[in-house]
């Protein structure tokens, strides 16, 4: 599985200009890669916010949609909130 989340982060990366290395940290940080994590509004291995989502809850599950959902709204974090970019996507708040 961690090959195929490498690969995710890789082109969700390349596709949004994150370091691939910080979405795959990520992927470990909030679900040690578990593809079906499940905790609150948040859902996949990147526990990406329902909320904040433009994909379906079973999309998000996958390795790729996660981490292109992620990587969008790392991206929109870092535009809005500079470098609090991580801390907005950890948390929903720049400060």
């Amino acid at each position: 599985m961690r090959t195929v989340i490498w690969m995710a982060c890789n082109l969700a990366g390349w596709w949004y200009g994150i370091e691939p290395a910080t979405l795959e940290r990520i992927a470990w940080r909030e679900s040690r890669y578990h593809c079906e994590a499940v905790r609150g509004p948040c859902t996949g291995c990147f526990q990406v916010d329902r909320r904040y989502s433009r994909l379906t809850v079973a999309q998000l599950k996958t390795p790729l949609g996660g981490a292109l959902e992620a990587a969008r709204l790392l991206r929109w974090g870092q535009r809005h909130c500079g470098d609090d970019g991580l801390r907005w996507y950890a948390t929903g708040r720049c400060r």
